[in-house]
């Protein structure tokens, strides 16, 4: 029997496999002489410490990863609440839905939502359970990453160990994948789907004998958004490279159905509950064709952000085909994958690059593994030592770029980076004041009376909270709206009039059918604009609409904060309510878009 610390024979230095169409032969090899027993001894003992001492270290980078992201716990990104809301709307019964009776597909990440459907169903609360899963993830894709690191790059030794190591650190030091960690999105969770994905496939094909648990977690990646088919297609690939060796074409077959069964339901559920093959959310965001230049203006400043990192990554994975073979393509047409898909998209409307932090953690792995790679070729005691030393060397001048980080947005040379305040360092961060878009809400809470519909952009708090239909001028959970009815602009704003919003909330940087709403007619004869939640939004009521009672406020407030506990602005409104109303300016002014 063997020993418990063995390490698993996936992260042992591999030799490449026999060949079997070579003759048989009828003599013994040669017995091993003293030294090479010797020197095997050594090998093995050194595999067991290494075994023992991988876990504890990799455990102490997931703790600093998801300490570093608990800094950023209090913001929360408005779009986290749509996908919040389709998971309560389930876990109530009312079905995937935004509105009640709506069969519309306005999320773009099904895993994630339908997880957090289960735990809402459960009793847990919303907004606690977005924050928990993200930071879970964001812990489980740090381990998977340095797990990557280790099956690709095999390294056998202290000064091995130690290169592929510090290549994982660069993800727990990474900004997009802090930020992302706790903005209540899929983001970390799907991220660690595919980096775990591609270390099981190569355990598996070491231990041949091994479930194919790769393929439940490819299937889980490709539906975690609309463009994961995409970068799952290489790990596809390399998966059927290897039954070009094996030849079991059953193990094969049984790993497709597992990749690509579940995707197929899903496809066949969305036609069936929401008529179409595209989730509606493709028709808002997707299509803008090819612009390399809107892409170069997107990844500017995560660029000027995280250069050290980018840099010694693109040289890894440059150097990973002749370094470390086959086990490098998937990675490889993973990164391809996201660059087409950005190139494609243009731009992602969310900020600190969101669409670019999938790559990050295999980037990372990569550059652990080749670095690992090249100190066993080497000598460790010289050039070893000195890719340690430029491994180190950049991991310490990204840490410093990107730890203090708070958020960064906008393109080009007009992106803004933003640093972490005082109170964006755990553990103060955890009684900051959350930073969101409550404001839209509480405005809503104390003007429209229950069941009235209200017309707006920022629809991810204010449908949350309130539970008000809503009328989304984005279109992401309105086909009408969004392009996939294929309405004209004179259309779009004569479906919005017929719609009948008792209060309609219009943003000055919103998109041109906002702009134009705001030219028409019966905007100022059926509507009385009133003094809107910000400077920057303009609010019109239906001037036959009447305005709600103290007891339909108190209720609402009641709703809003059992389903949103975390936030002050709420607390505190709530709190004014009670002792007789307040101006929007007797509480702290509103923010900026958050975060």
């Amino acid at each position: 029997m063997s020993n418990i610390t063995d390490p698993p024979d996936s992260l042992l230095p591999q030799t490449e496999p026999p060949d079997d169409t070579a003759p048989p032969t009828d003599t013994l090899p040669p017995p091993l002489t003293p030294a090479e027993r010797l020197a095997e001894a050594r090998r093995v003992e050194l595999a067991r410490r290494q075994a023992r001492v991988t876990p504890a270290l990799t455990g102490i980078l997931a703790l600093v990863g998801v300490f570093l992201a608990l800094g950023l716990v209090q913001t929360t990104v408005d779009d986290s609440f749509i996908s919040l809301r389709y998971s309560a709307n389930l876990a109530r019964g009312l079905g995937l839905v935004y509105n009640p009776g709506e069969a519309v597909e306005g999320f773009s990440n099904p895993v994630w939502t339908l997880t957090s459907a289960l735990f809402l169903a459960l009793g847990a609360d919303g907004w606690l359970t977005v924050k928990a899963l993200g930071l879970l993830s964001h812990a489980a894709l740090i381990v998977g990453t340095v797990r990557l690191a280790l099956v690709m790059g095999r390294p056998l030794g202290g000064v091995a160990l130690a290169a592929a190591l510090l290549g994982a650190a660069f993800a727990v030091v990474s900004h997009p994948l802090t930020f992302w960690a706790v903005q209540g999105l899929e983001t970390p969770m799907y991220s660690a789907l595919l980096v775990w994905s591609m270390a099981r496939l190569w355990e598996e094909e070491a231990e041949p004998g091994r479930l194919p648990i790769s393929a439940l977690l490819l299937s889980l990646a490709a539906l975690s958004r609309p463009e994961a088919p995409l970068l799952c297609a290489p790990v596809v690939l390399a998966r059927a490279w290897r039954w070009t060796k094996d030849g079991d074409l059953p193990s094969l077959l049984l790993w497709l159905i597992l990749a690509i069964g579940p995707g197929a339901l899903y496809l066949m559920f969305r036609v069936l509950t929401f008529g179409e093959i595209l989730p509606n959310t493709f028709f808002r965001k997707g299509d803008k064709g090819f612009n390399l230049g809107l892409t170069l203006g997107y990844l500017a400043p995560w660029l000027r952000l995280e250069w050290p990192m980018v840099t010694l990554g693109a040289l890894g994975l440059a150097a990973a085909p002749f370094v470390l073979g086959a086990r490098a393509l998937p990675v490889l047409g993973l990164v391809l994958a996201q660059v087409v898909f950005l190139v494609v998209a243009g731009k992602d409307w969310m900020w600190s690059g969101r669409f670019v932090a999938p790559v990050i953690a295999p980037m990372a792995a990569t550059l652990g593994a080749v670095g690992a790679t090249l100190v066993s070729r080497l000598d460790p005691q010289t050039a070893g030592r000195g890719v340690l030393a430029a491994l180190a060397s950049a991991l310490v001048a990204q840490g410093l770029l990107s730890v203090p980080t708070a958020s960064f947005r906008g393109v080009g040379e007009t992106a803004v980076i933003k640093r972490r305040a005082d109170n964006q360092w755990a553990p103060m961060s955890f009684a900051a004041p959350h930073t969101g878009l409550e404001w839209a809400a509480s405005y809503v809470i104390e003007r429209a009376r229950p069941g009235d519909l209200i017309a707006y952009t920022e629809i991810g708090v204010l449908g949350y909270v309130t539970d008000h239909p809503i009328l989304d001028l984005g279109g992401l959970v309105d086909p009408n709206l969004s392009g996939a009815r294929g309405l004209s602009d004179e259309e779009e704003r004569a479906y919005v009039h017929g719609r009948r919003p008792a209060w309609i909330l219009l943003k000055d940087k919103s998109c041109c059918l906002i702009k134009a709403l705001m030219d028409e007619p019966w905007l100022a004869e059926e509507y009385e604009e009133v003094e809107g939640p910000r400077a920057d939004i303009h609010a019109y009521r239906r001037r036959d609409t009447t305005p709600p009672t103290p007891d339909e406020v108190r209720a609402a407030y009641t709703l809003a904060l059992s389903r949103f506990p975390g936030s002050d602005h709420l607390q505190k409104k709530a709190a004014l309510f009670e002792q007789g109303g307040a101006a929007l300016d007797e509480v702290e002014p509103p923010p900026e878009d958050a975060p």
